[in-house]
């Protein structure tokens, strides 16, 4: 007997979750479509800013290179060869 009722609770309580989510809202779709959108273009303009980040690192330590170590690494093989810069 209680494995009767055991049985039909558990039918009874499937059957009740899945009757809960057979129905999805036409707003839920759209809201997913328009959220689909918005990170493309979030994605999109995040690499756009990420790229231009680095450019301008990369810029700035072309720039060091150029006017701090080029010139220190010359005056020191300068020093080496006994020659004047």
């Amino acid at each position: 007997m209680k494995q009767y009722f055991y049985h039909l609770f558990t039918v009874f309580t499937t059957g009740l979750l899945l009757s809960a989510c057979v129905s999805v809202p036409k707003e839920s779709i759209a809201l997913s479509q328009t959220i689909d959108r918005d990170l493309s273009v979030y994605k999109t303009s995040h690499i756009g800013i990420t790229e231009r980040y680095f450019d301008m690192v990369e810029e700035d330590i072309n720039r060091f290179i150029d006017s701090k170590i080029t010139p220190a690494l010359i005056n020191v093989w300068g020093q080496k060869r006994n020659v004047q810069c």
